[in-house]
């Protein structure tokens, strides 16, 4: 029996023991790997649904095959190269060959015995290589203290010491330690839905109250400019790689560089088709696909989000958000003024009417006229008589769509509503914001 299906018979009860013990805590080891952090900034996912099976999966992933074959060759040359062996272990761990993933982490924090990152990472590792497979062994348990030691904030060591607490039949404990990693897990944390899922499961099985607690938790601030709305996420910086990272990957092919990325890409696609209630997962997979000029992917990953959430406004409208300031075709914001976007305040970071360069065919005509294809203007939205501006970029002409008002200010906004007393709620803000960007449209 795989981890995922253990787990799923421990949440359902149908694990054939009505005991709260060690098994309760397979909830949890089910769903431990999201904790994982991938190299490059860009986090990974491994599904839960996936075969624990230690054979090579390296037939399904060439490209990370690969990576590891140029890893492999650079540490013979560089043995004490730690962020390399940090790489090579990741590159394993995503191959599923678990055994060799710890070998390569436990010579990392060898040669980094201060890096609180790789102590955590090797004690994931030998969790999956352990033949157990039902808890922590000793010697993961040693990695995660370790790294615990180091950084008492490390998330992945927090949460595997609350699985260790969880395996041991101290439930509520356990609960009270996921609570605090999510309350200090940044907002936009790609673990974040997932230990709520952990938390919820494991309060189930043991008639602990969590309902409450859950829904009002306040997570830490986004991390790296990450918000929670649809344009903010889309248009903020993944977090990036450290200098070392960096430094480690440049010595790589650029093309096993581009396939490393691309692996990445559609590992977190297929983490999203296992478990797609992830909007923000959604997201990141649009402007991943967005930024590898893959327009197609990127629309039919708005499409999987839209239909994941078909049933929720809220979220739905967010995917939209996201597409549409990403530049991806199909996606609107339904405005109350069609065509309209750059009236209200610029920190709304309302949508890019060329969210990416394109290259586009144009045709001359004999008055000097430059013709653009009809399949560009459908494509972009742009209504008859939008006005469009010119800017000279490093690779052509680049056009914009240009609002036919200024930005309204902050300042504007702030004199409309006449504030008084009590905080405004968002919902009044965005009203006012709105009946404004309706009377400077009428103008």
């Amino acid at each position: 029996m795989s981890k995922a299906e253990t787990s799923a018979g421990a949440v359902d009860g149908n694990s054939g023991s009505g005991a709260s013990g060690p098994r309760g805590g397979r909830i949890a080891l089910g769903a431990a790997l999201v904790i994982a952090l991938a190299a490059g900034g860009v986090a990974i996912w491994r599904s839960r649904e996936a075969p624990p099976a230690a054979a090579p999966a390296a037939a399904a992933q060439p490209s990370v095959d690969e990576v590891i074959t140029q890893l492999e060759a650079r540490l013979k040359t560089n043995p004490n190269d730690a962020e390399g062996w940090r790489m090579l272990g990741w590159s394993y761990y995503q191959t599923e060959r678990y055994a060799e993933a710890a070998t390569a982490m436990k010579r990392a924090t060898v040669l980094d015995p201060k890096n609180p990152e790789y102590f955590s990472m090797l004690g994931e590792a030998l969790v999956l290589a352990s033949k157990d497979g039902d808890g922590v062994p000793p010697d993961a348990a040693a990695a995660f203290d370790a790294a615990l030691a180091l950084d008492p904030k490390e998330p992945r060591a927090r949460y595997f010491h609350a699985v260790r607490l969880d395996l041991d039949g101290k439930h509520t404990e356990a609960v009270e330690e996921w609570f605090a990693l999510l309350k200090d897990s940044p907002a936009d944390a790609p673990w974040v839905a997932d230990v709520r899922e952990v938390i919820a499961a494991v309060g189930k099985k043991n008639s602990i109250d969590v309902a409450t607690r859950l829904a009002a938790i306040s997570p830490a601030p986004p991390a790296n400019g990450f918000k929670t709305t649809g344009q903010e996420i889309a248009s903020a910086g993944i977090p990036g790689p450290t200098r070392d990272q960096i430094q480690a990957a440049s010595a790589l092919p650029k093309g096993a560089q581009d396939q490393m990325i691309q692996g990445m890409v559609d590992g977190l696609e297929t983490k999203l088709k296992a478990n797609p209630q992830n909007a923000q997962g959604w997201i990141m997979l649009m402007r991943s696909r967005v930024q590898l000029g893959q327009q197609k992917q990127a629309a039919e990953a708005l499409q999987g989000g839209l239909a994941a959430f078909r049933n929720d406004g809220a979220t739905s409208r967010q995917l939209r958000e996201a597409a549409a300031t990403l530049g991806i075709g199909g996606a609107s914001l339904a405005l109350p003024v069609p065509g309209v976007h750059a009236i209200l305040p610029s920190s709304y970071n309302m949508v890019r009417a060329m969210g990416i360069h394109e290259k586009i065919g144009t045709v001359v005509s004999t008055k000097g006229q430059v013709i653009l294809p009809k399949a560009i203007r459908d494509k972009r939205q742009w209504a008859a008589g939008t006005r469009l501006t010119v800017e000279d970029t490093p690779d052509g002409v680049l056009l914009r769509a240009s609002p036919l008002f200024p930005p309204t200010t902050l300042d504007e906004v702030c004199g409309m509503l006449k504030y008084e007393g009590p905080a405004l709620t968002i919902e009044e803000m965005d009203a006012a914001v709105m009946r404004e960007a309706k009377r400077r449209a009428r103008r």
